[in-house]
């Protein structure tokens, strides 16, 4: 538990895999939980985490992980039609199924207007650029979440 004022967030390690059939994927999650207190403290000690070791915010969920690999559910990554400005929530979907399908980002067909807005107002203008560098270079995002600048950035931008 973290106490924090009279912010209470419980934390837990799930590690392991997900499973369905021959087909596997690791699972190796911290959950924080808020208990009690203001949500917002929950993005701070994330932040605070992903200063010490890499991080990836998945917001892909581990009943969505097995139903992809049980063959029931295919990722439908964002693309609005017509070059629609992505929301920063779709972006930071799409790299979460990015990351469970284990392609790369489709980043060339999104129009990331508002995520660099957002970037630029956390200060983190040049790490969205380094992230969309090496996303239209073809690299995966179970690669870039080894690095702190992939976590960082999603923590910066998420928060609002």
């Amino acid at each position: 538990m973290i106490l924090d004022g009279k912010t209470s967030i419980e934390v837990a390690i799930d590690r392991g895999q997900i499973v369905s059939g021959t087909r596997q994927l690791p699972l190796n999650e911290l959950e924080l939980e808020l208990k009690a207190g203001d949500s917002a403290a929950l993005l701070v000690w994330a932040k605070k985490l992903a200063e010490q070791v890499p991080v990836f915010l998945n917001l892909v969920s581990k009943a969505e992980q097995g139903y992809y690999l049980a063959g029931l559910h295919e990722p439908d990554f964002p693309g609005p039609p017509d070059n629609e400005v992505l929301s920063v929530s779709d972006f930071l979907h799409g790299l979460s199924q990015s990351c469970l399908v284990g392609q790369p980002c489709p980043i060339s067909r999104w129009n990331l207007t508002e995520v660099r807005a957002r970037a630029a107002k956390e200060g983190v203008s040049e790490s969205l650029q380094m992230v969309e560098t090496a996303l239209q270079r073809g690299a995966r995002i179970a690669d870039l979440a080894r690095e702190p600048v992939l976590g960082q950035l999603q923590l910066a931008i998420a928060s609002e």
